[in-house]
């Protein structure tokens, strides 16, 4: 402090000393040092402040447009995945593997991610692997987020290290089967927040960090040297995923064209002192007025938000290239938020045309529902009424009284009490009951119902994913009564079948019996007719007749002729000789589509012709062994056939007698021709067991 003082009073003694010139000018060159110090010092500090503040401003708006852009890629990354896991396609792959392997794996590995290293894997319930986008194979059967979905049933995500230490945002998303509402599986994304964060320009630096203030993406920097930005909360559509992104730039980058504009100031202050006093106040305003015109710019954008504002600054000194750096830092943010809106106006267009088509694909359903001729309805999970057709209102018969928000249960007591349904009658609330119970299930099961006016209706309800409940009746009468009439017609048609005295059978075009009646039942030991349905005449017939039969089918099924053969089957199943007939059955088009047949018993048949045969030789052989006359009378033909021994004692040659009755009647004596007459009509009236009769015949000589 003496030092100070004495050094202070000696240069106070030394200025008196001076001449006034020497004052004049030493106190100009002292007070325009001052000024141009103080204006220099005022100057550097506004600009130190300025660019610090609106690199702040800078840096926020740059974190906030790259915050912006990473919540668009990272909710369209979670909205696909989403995408994926809701589609009921995924949920049939599940449990297809063909499927899986034509339509998921080709179409994971299809899609676009906004990431590199994206992984998107469908897995079953057990965690394994079913399709993937990513040719490795990752392990989540026991992996803790997974499993957790598959207890929970709801999505679940986290932030953690995979195999090769890398942070990855992951997120497990169930696959639900619609028509039971089980978790069937999960789709699971695998986000490398690595490549979430862009490479910035020299000099940046930017970084993802967790709920705990844990970075998770990016190198955090030493902070001592760097302008950070203010913390940006990343909003996803998953509450628990909490990241924030950060943006720095070099301190000593920002600040170096200040320095070297302070080194400027003091050579041109030196100048100024050294040269015209004048200089100075001149000196002041150029160096404040390029710094007012950027803080009144830089106010513009921060009013603005929007970098629209040009520094029209020529020099080419530090104003002139930090009004240059200024420009083209504007020019790129533009270009961002350009890009930004195109972004946001291309899905806002792709919105647009989703909730276009979303009404248009209501507006058809509505349309489709309201002119469906049956029944049609929809309840939701309080059971209520949300949406009927017309078809549905004339079901219930209620008229007015059906409209929306009515429980099924109030719809259901109406009916009842209107009787509705005659079913109910007497028995009111053990019908509704059991109509309810079944309403209720929505297994997706018919039941069908009669209303009063005698028609029939079947009613069906399944239950959606969402827990709405969707209803159908189907107007069955017509259906009814065919089918009453056909089954009438079958009970009809097998018993004339079963009445039959043979075997019956028919057969499709593989042999295959379709229907036999009761004989052929007996015949071949069963209980029922039915239980010869789907078999072959190797399954009931030995393997010879069985061999025959079937020989014969494809016979008939060849010549598309019918035919008819006798066989003799063994008697112990009862049949010793068969006549067996088949035909083959037609379609309209001319092919065979089976064969149809009969057998019947011709044992006795076949004794009586044996028989015959035998009395014929014996006959024959007594006829010719003997020396008498025979003749035969066929009373049908009114043929006789006379024997050649009847004709040589007459007289006659074989060939002169001919075969009409006239031949004895003109031979017979004319006083025995009215008896013998006699006697024959006597025979034929069975008056007589034998026609016998004694008369006179004329030989050819007279």
């Amino acid at each position: 402090m003496r030092h100070a003082q004495n050094f202070m009073q000696r240069l106070k003694t030394t200025y008196l000393n001076f001449s006034l010139r020497s004052k004049i000018s030493w106190a100009l060159i002292t007070s325009v040092s001052v000024v141009c110090g103080l204006v220099m010092l005022a100057s550097y500090m506004n600009a130190y402040h300025l660019i610090i503040d609106h690199t702040h401003e800078l840096l926020n708006s740059e974190a906030k447009l790259d915050k912006r852009e990473l919540e668009i890629k990272l909710s369209a990354e979670i909205q696909s995945a989403s995408e994926v896991a809701n589609n009921f396609i995924t949920a049939n792959a599940l449990a297809d593997t063909e499927q899986s392997q034509l339509y998921l794996v080709p179409f994971l590995k299809n899609q676009k991610h906004a990431f590199k290293g994206t992984a998107l894997s469908v897995l079953d319930y057990r965690g394994r692997l079913i399709a993937a986008n990513l040719n490795q194979i990752i392990d989540y059967q026991v992996h803790p987020i997974f499993s957790r979905m598959m207890e929970t049933g709801v999505l679940q995500a986290s932030v953690h290290q995979n195999l090769h230490s890398e942070p990855v945002l992951m997120l497990a998303i169930p696959v639900q089967y619609r028509l039971s509402g089980e978790v069937e599986g999960g789709v699971v994304l695998e986000i490398p927040l690595n490549a979430v964060l862009q490479d910035k320009l020299e000099n940046n630096f930017h970084w993802l960090e967790d709920i705990n203030n844990k970075v998770v993406a990016g190198k955090k920097p030493i902070l001592d040297d760097l302008l950070v930005s203010a913390k940006h909360e990343i909003s996803l559509p998953i509450p628990e995923i909490k990241l924030a992104y950060y943006l720095a730039h070099d301190r000593e980058r920002a600040l170096q064209k200040i320095n070297t504009m302070l080194i400027g100031y003091l050579g041109i202050a030196l100048m100024a002192v050294l040269g015209l006093l004048a200089f100075a106040r001149f000196s002041a305003r150029y160096i404040s007025e390029p710094l007012e015109y950027l803080s009144k710019v830089a106010q513009q954008v921060t009013s603005s938000g929007r970098p629209r504002s040009h520094i029209n600054i020529q020099s080419k000194d530090e104003y002139g290239a930090l009004a240059k750096a200024f420009n083209t830092m504007f020019v790129r943010l533009d270009e961002v938020y350009q890009s930004l809106e195109g972004r946001v106006k291309l899905r806002t267009q792709e919105l647009e045309k989703a909730k276009a088509d979303a009404e248009a694909a209501r507006n058809l359903l509505n349309e489709a529902v309201a002119n469906a001729i049956h029944g049609f309805c929809i309840f939701n999970q309080e059971d209520k009424l949300v949406v009927c057709n017309e078809a549905y209102r004339q079901f219930t018969q209620l008229g007015d009284y059906i409209e929306i928000g009515r429980s099924y249960e109030e719809i259901l007591t109406k009916q009842v009490e209107q009787k509705v349904f005659p079913d109910s009658i007497g028995r009111e609330q053990a019908w509704i009951a059991q109509r309810m119970q079944h309403h209720l299930k929505a297994d997706a099961s018919f039941v069908e119902v009669k209303r009063a006016d005698n028609r029939w209706f079947m009613a069906q309800e399944v239950r959606s994913p969402s827990g709405y409940l969707i209803a159908s009746r189907i107007d069955i009468t017509e259906f009814k009564r065919v089918t009453d009439a056909l089954t009438q017609r079958e009970l009809y048609l097998q018993a004339t079948l079963d009445n039959l005295p043979f075997l019956f059978w028919l057969k499709d075009a593989q042999s295959r019996l379709l229907a036999i009646n009761k004989v052929y039942a007996e015949a071949c030991d069963l209980d029922r007719p039915e239980d010869a349905v789907g078999k072959t005449e190797f399954d009931l017939w030995p393997p010879a007749i069985a061999e025959r039969l079937h020989a014969d089918d494809d016979e008939v099924i060849a010549n598309m002729r019918e035919k008819t053969t006798e066989q003799i089957i063994d008697e112990k199943y009862g049949l010793s000789w068969l006549e067996i007939y088949k035909k083959p059955v037609m379609t309209e088009d001319g092919k065979v589509m089976g064969t149809v047949g009969f057998a019947r018993d011709i044992t006795d048949r076949k004794n009586v012709e044996l028989a015959l045969a035998e009395a014929e030789m014996r006959w024959s052989l007594a006829m010719h062994g003997a020396n008498d006359g025979v003749w035969d009378w066929n009373l049908q033909t009114n043929q006789v056939f006379y024997s050649e021994r009847w004709k040589t004692m007459l007289g006659f040659e074989d060939e002169e007698v001919g075969d009409a009755a006239d031949e004895w009647q003109l031979r017979v004596h004319p006083d025995d021709l009215q008896r013998s007459l006699d006697l024959v009509q006597a025979h034929l009236k069975g008056e007589t067991e034998f026609y016998y009769n004694e008369h006179r015949l004329r030989c050819k000589d007279g």
